[in-house]
């Protein structure tokens, strides 16, 4: 591709803008572009940048754009450069002859402004898809190509270079009076890419404390010694109903048989009494005595601290930490 084929291929847009710009808004730049020149061939430019930026808006035409040029030219040197490179780039698009008084009289601003001009070989400078960012803010083909000195404001300047494959980035100083030269080498993107978040697996559940170690015993033990009195009391229920078949209810032994008894079955019958009134005692304080136990041993279980638990994992927004203490 040629360098003119490449600058009609970038104004071609700009060219259908011009095109598509309706007949009143046409005139009503026209009108404020009359009254902006009657200001300024009666010195009063500063009174006429307001409509020539009227008439810029409603229609870019290349007179309106080197009229603000001349306004600016000799307070705001920046600011005329750029009307002029954008008269320049109008003036190409519509194929006006103008186009080569606004290049000239940019390039004769130079000398007053700090420029940056980037040198890339032109295979680079005819990529369709390259791409040129001085601060962050895309310039036009017509500002960088060949070399062409861009003007700037004085100081540091982050110059940035792109293509969908390719990148360059650079630093630079512009000093008023000269052109800092950036020399372009573009290289393979680096591609950065965000590992998926790792799955992490809870610890496992703490083992219970030393004091619910403590109220399980002694709640065990409980039970084991109301089992124990159940038995014993089932115990005592039957030797009861064998006294109550041999005696009277609730007489024994003084009143037990039909008087024919020997001394000896007198005696067995007493002592049969007596082990089970033993008997009886023994199971009311073995059942009382693990009731005790077993309401002490859940007291003691169910007031045991809590171990201190920490759990890490992923949430949506990031990584989650928590616990109970």
């Amino acid at each position: 591709m040629t360098r003119s084929v490449a600058f009609l291929a970038v104004f071609f847009a700009s060219d259908l803008a011009f095109a598509q710009a309706s007949g009143d808004d046409r005139a009503r730049s026209k009108a404020a572009f009359d009254e902006a020149r009657k200001l300024v061939d009666a010195g009063k430019c500063e009174a006429a940048i307001p409509k020539l930026l009227e008439s810029v808006r409603l229609f870019p035409s290349v007179g309106a754009r080197l009229t603000l040029a001349d306004c600016h030219a000799r307070d705001a040197p920046l600011s005329a450069w750029r009307e002029l490179k954008a008269g320049e780039l109008s003036a190409i698009a519509s194929g006006d002859d103008r186009a080569s008084i606004a290049h000239a009289r940019a390039k004769e601003l130079l000398p007053r402004l700090a420029a940056i001009a980037l040198e890339l070989p032109l295979s680079d400078a005819d990529d369709p898809g390259l791409e040129v960012r001085i601060d962050g803010a895309p310039f036009d083909k017509l500002y960088w190509y060949s070399g062409a000195p861009i003007a700037v404001d004085p100081g540091k300047h982050v110059v940035g270079v792109t293509t969908p494959k390719r990148e360059f980035s650079q630093t630079v100083e512009a000093t008023i009076g000269s052109t800092a030269p950036v020399r372009v080498s573009l290289s393979e993107r680096i591609v950065k890419t965000t590992p998926p978040p790792a799955i992490m697996t809870p610890p496992p559940p703490p083992p219970p404390s030393t004091q619910k170690w403590i109220g399980v015993s002694i709640a065990g033990a409980g039970l084991a010694s109301i089992l124990v009195g159940t038995i014993v009391g089932a115990v005592v229920l039957q030797k009861r109903g064998d006294l109550d078949q041999r005696c009277k209810p609730g007489t024994f032994p003084g009143d037990c048989g039909d008087g024919t008894m020997t001394s000896a079955e007198q005696a067995a019958i007493a002592s049969d009494y007596d082990a089970a009134k033993t008997l009886s005692w023994v199971s009311t304080a073995t059942f009382i005595g693990g009731a005790t136990l077993l309401a002490a041993g859940a007291v003691v279980f169910f007031t045991a601290p809590k171990a201190s638990r920490v759990t890490i994992g992923w949430s949506g927004l990031g990584l989650r930490v928590g616990g109970t203490f």
